[in-house]
């Protein structure tokens, strides 16, 4: 059975887990998960997935110079092991992924302080309208 059959004859929410071998991705496990039992990257999660994808040292004593740059990214943008693990695994050359990673990471943070922006208006406007309304029927 291929990672395509795997998926297909799966009808709950699933994450395919792959892993790179040489060039070769290959398909590991399939894990069924739930909204509730998925969770943000951590820097330590950043530092393993780097070290397995691209064989770099994320936090040790030679880091890569992106890495801390992620790392504070990855503290502030709410983005899932998954999401990472497949910007890391966009390149071969560790320097194109990490920065890839960081343009993902940029985008997704944006989106969200739109999100949260649209959010936060959206609730200042619906107090003020029922304030508006308050007023009217005094």
């Amino acid at each position: 059975m291929d990672c395509g059959q795997a998926v297909a004859e799966r009808e709950s929410l699933c994450s395919l887990q792959t892993t790179r071998i040489g060039s070769n991705l290959h398909c590991c496990v399939l894990v069924e998960w739930t909204s509730t039992s998925l969770s943000y990257c951590t820097t330590s999660g950043f530092r393993i997935l780097a070290s397995n994808y691209l064989g770099i040292d994320g936090g040790g004593n030679n880091p890569h110079p992106l890495c801390g740059e992620i790392e504070g990214l990855i503290e502030s943008a709410e983005v899932t092991p998954a999401e990472v693990a497949e910007e890391l695994m966009k390149s071969d050359d560790a320097d194109g992924a990490l920065q890839g990673l960081v343009s993902f990471l940029k985008r997704k943070k944006a989106e969200s302080n739109k999100t949260e922006d649209e959010s936060e208006g959206s609730t200042e406007k619906a107090k003020r309208q029922k304030t508006d309304e308050g007023e009217e029927t005094e």
